[in-house]
């Protein structure tokens, strides 16, 4: 609408306010704080009544438990000489979740550690969800060579500890001697 000579004053149409708008209005405010009322409730669940199921689920994925064994200790006679020591030697193991072809790899092992290839897949095949299944413990330097050479996914080493003796039976039966865990069995390895 033209008001004077050189203005020109647009008027906006007004848009009349329907009870629908209204009612929209209240509906979105209504599910708005609906949803926040939820949330809030879920939250003081989780926080306050389930919070030591959680906590200890968390601490279950968090935390793993191993038994690292210890060395045992050099045995000396009255002289200082080592009548008993420790020995660090490795040992193969094997996680049949990562193996890519157990049967291939049993053949692989079983010709280089010596050992016999139907025993050993059926190792693998009974096992096959595990991740530590032992191939051969306390193997010689040459056989680790052999089996580090090949490569194979899902075979591994852990070094473990073996009982050696220098002056051979003397005296043995005040020593004792320890088992493939090396837990002593007898005399002062069981013992100490």
């Amino acid at each position: 609408m033209l008001q004077g000579t050189d203005r020109l004053v647009l008027e906006e149409p007004k848009t009349p306010i329907t009870p629908w708008h209204r009612r929209r209005g209240a509906i979105f405010l209504w599910l708005l704080v609906t949803g926040f009322v939820v949330v809030l409730g879920r939250l003081v669940i989780l926080q306050c009544v389930q919070h030591e199921e959680y906590r200890l689920l968390a601490a279950r994925q968090q935390t793993k438990f191993r038994t690292v064994p210890a060395r045992r200790g050099t045995i000396f006679a009255r002289n200082m000489r080592v009548l008993a020591v420790s020995e660090p030697v490795p040992s193969v193991f094997a996680a049949p979740v990562e193996m890519t072809d157990m049967e291939a790899t049993a053949r692989a092992l079983a010709t280089c550690l010596g050992l016999d290839e139907e025993k050993l897949l059926a190792r693998f095949t009974e096992k096959a969800d595990k991740a530590f299944v032992w191939v051969k413990r306390r193997v010689t330097p040459r056989e680790r060579e052999q089996v580090s050479a090949l490569n194979l996914p899902g075979v591994h080493f852990r070094t473990e500890f073996r009982r050696r003796y220098p002056y051979g039976n003397l005296a043995a039966h005040v020593l004792g001697w320890t088992d493939v865990d090396n837990v002593g069995r007898e005399g002062v390895e069981l013992l100490y």
